[in-house]
């Protein structure tokens, strides 16, 4: 999220904190016959207390600010919301399209390590084959033992 998005979600938790808690509903009251199909007035209320109504009774600032704000705040919220989903979806696909290559990588490396262990260990049993202070039949041993851990294949 950027920072635009950060302040106005900041607003709008402020505005939720500052509000009337609760739940709250709307109750409508009707006109006496023969109006009865019109309202007469509509209240938005928690816990059986009217936070306002629409001939203006008193509300609280907050709450008509919250009120005011919803219509605006909730579709922006809603819609952060499936792009934000849409980022992880596009996230979990890059993740598992990466995984058997991450995996393959680390096989890589680990192998590419065994083959460099491999390689010093040839270098330091050529380097003590050609120093001369072996005789020929310990010479001639660690010449296949060399040669196996080279090419993995047993001359002896």
């Amino acid at each position: 999220m950027d920072k635009k998005d950060i302040k106005r979600i900041r607003e709008i938790k402020e505005r939720v904190e500052k509000a009337t808690p609760g739940k709250w509903r709307v109750e409508k009251y009707y006109h006496d016959e023969p109006y009865e199909e019109f309202i007469k007035w509509a209240a938005v209320v928690v816990r059986n207390e009217t936070i306002t109504r629409n001939d203006w009774s008193n509300p609280v600032g907050a709450d008509l600010e919250f009120i005011a704000k919803a219509r605006q705040d909730i579709p922006y919220l809603l819609a952060r919301l499936d792009e934000l989903q849409e980022q992880n979806e596009a996230l979990t696909d890059t993740v598992n399209m990466l995984s058997p290559l991450m995996m393959e990588n680390y096989e890589l490396k680990k192998e590419i390590e065994k083959n460099l262990k491999n390689d010093y260990a040839v270098d330091v049993l050529y380097k003590v084959i050609n120093s001369g202070i072996l005789d020929e039949n310990l010479e001639e041993d660690l010449r296949d033992i060399a040669y196996y851990v080279e090419y993995g294949i047993w001359k002896g």
